[in-house]
């Protein structure tokens, strides 16, 4: 599982597509039977209202899954960008909600992991779980918790009780 930092959010397809990494998440042990078959998305997202004014800004998360059932069904979710009215037939909104704590993105997007994260721990049998995010700061922070390496940069790391709790997942 790797996690993403601060960026901006967009919904601009262009700018997602190119700044999107997905990241399988095996566990930290490192041991991923290869016998998993089943495979389970996530798409994750944070966000902010008035985020240019520290008093009234909102931050916000949210976690998608993708509950599609084949290679098929995958390719129909990207036929729903070509056509007049989208449709969504194999999403579902795992979770959301409003950030705790300081209201900025990089929290969100944080809060928006760990929860993804523990959903997917829910599944059993355990599935190889993808996720998908624009957040660099994600993507940064997640190698330091895979290598056990976190704690001693813990010290300049921002929303390290996020990072905590992530680690400990």
């Amino acid at each position: 599982m790797d996690l993403l930092s601060n960026s901006k959010t967009t919904s601009d397809m262009s700018t997602l597509k190119n700044l999107s990494k997905i990241y399988q998440a095996s566990g930290y042990s490192g041991t991923c039977p290869r016998r998993w078959g089943k495979k389970t998305f996530f798409s994750i997202d944070g966000g902010t209202i008035n985020p240019t004014s520290g008093w009234a800004r909102i931050a916000t998360w949210s976690a998608v899954q993708d509950v599609s059932i084949s290679q098929d069904q995958r390719l129909q979710i990207s036929g729903f960008l070509l056509g007049p009215q989208p449709k969504f037939p194999y999403f579902k909104m795992a979770a959301l909600g409003v950030v705790h704590g300081e209201q900025i993105v990089s929290r969100g997007e944080l809060l928006a992991l760990s929860t993804a994260t523990q959903i997917a721990c829910k599944h059993e049998p355990l599935m190889m779980t993808e996720f998908m995010t624009d957040a660099s700061y994600v993507c940064n922070v997640m190698p330091l918790i895979r290598s056990g390496m976190w704690p001693f940069f813990a010290h300049k790391l921002p929303n390290i009780d996020l990072i905590r709790a992530l680690a400990k997942i």
